[in-house]
């Protein structure tokens, strides 16, 4: 079990040894994917046999009245 009385890199290392299908530096990716998405954005993980093969990001936008993404 994780707990914010570990130190950060013994949570970590338990997550590490828990994982089946990432590793600690895909989740961390997909953190950072996650994090940037912006307020419509999605994340897709795409496995193949068990495996993470890609990971895409789509970005979408709240068209305003002249259809353009708003800056």
């Amino acid at each position: 079990m994780l707990t914010n009385a570990q130190p950060r890199s013994e949570r970590t290392d338990d997550l590490a040894a828990r994982l089946r299908v990432l590793t600690a530096a895909q989740v961390l990716r997909i953190d950072e994917l996650l994090d940037s998405a912006g307020e419509y954005g999605e994340v897709h993980l795409v496995l193949q046999k068990s495996q993470l093969r890609y990971i895409n990001q789509v970005r979408s936008y709240k068209a305003d009245c002249d259809g353009l993404p708003k800056k």
